[in-house]
């Protein structure tokens, strides 16, 4: 008897933790498909490839109102279409939340903080020195013209000092569920007239500034 009730107490506090989390999936899109990389996207008269597609997600945060409920186990994800990213929080028993809040970027603190580990190590390839901190998002793509031509441009995109501190704040409504997914709009960024200015981004600078802005307009909450 004694052991079946350590049993059904195990039970329920395993179920107790499942429905006190969430999971949060960002997931790049480009004209509906999930962006894999290195396959190859149709468009209206070319097609795309893309190489990499990595950007940092800070301070995650799940709001009910202004009250704040719950905060991710850490400061920054690397998301990265090579590698399979999935942001678990924990929220108290009953919490209700209608908001997501996040970070697009890594902030001055943590970019002057010294050599850091995980998802901040700089042998992931995000990191350009210290004066320029953080790369907060790597586009790279190969265009494939009509005509057989191929363009290549590279957004590496970030800076954390003034002017050109390219961090963004993001906030998206939501209806409260255990499973979130936000869609990253690479297309709709691509298309931008601000961006199709541009084919090579590799420093903070005005340009990398004004991209990031429009970089953070391409996340959604997914309505399926």
């Amino acid at each position: 008897m004694k052991k079946f009730g350590f049993i059904l107490l195990f039970t329920y506090s395993f179920w107790a933790q499942a429905q006190n989390s969430v999971s949060i999936r960002f997931e790049p899109i480009y004209n509906q498909f999930r962006l894999e990389p290195n396959l190859i996207y149709p468009n209206l008269v070319d097609s795309i490839q893309f190489q990499e597609l990595k950007f940092y997600i800070g301070h995650v945060q799940l709001y009910n109102d202004d009250s704040l409920v719950a905060i991710a186990t850490h400061s920054h994800y690397l998301i990265d279409i090579h590698q399979n990213q999935t942001i678990t929080l924990s929220i108290p028993n009953q919490a209700s939340f209608n908001q997501l809040r996040f970070q697009l970027g890594v902030d001055s603190i943590t970019s002057v903080s010294g050599a850091l580990e995980g998802d901040l190590d700089p042998s992931l390839g995000m990191y350009w020195t210290w004066q320029s901190g953080y790369i907060h998002s790597k586009i790279e793509a190969t265009v494939f013209g009509s005509n057989r031509n191929k363009t290549q441009f590279t957004y590496h995109l970030g800076g954390y000092q003034f002017p050109y501190n390219s961090l963004q704040t993001i906030q998206l409504g939501l209806v409260q569920t255990e499973t979130i997914k936000i869609d990253v709009d690479i297309a709709a960024f691509l298309e931008h007239e601000e961006v199709l200015k541009q084919s090579v981004i590799m420093s903070p600078k005005p340009a990398s500034l004004v991209l990031s802005q429009i970089f953070a307009h391409s996340f959604k909450v997914s309505q399926k």
